[in-house]
């Protein structure tokens, strides 16, 4: 019973790991994209001043 239990308690611990590490994936995507908008503005601002 025991063994059963630490079976269905790892299961879902490995699916919300899995949840997790793709929730991160996005927000670390979204921060890529942010960024490099933040960059084109600051270039095009760099090249409109001079």
């Amino acid at each position: 019973v025991n063994l059963q239990k630490a079976l269905k308690d790892n299961l879902k611990l490995a699916q919300e790991y899995r949840e997790l590490q793709k929730a991160l994936m996005i927000a670390r995507q979204e921060a890529v994209c942010v960024f490099d908008r933040r960059n084109r503005a600051e270039a095009y601002i760099h090249d409109h001043k001079q």
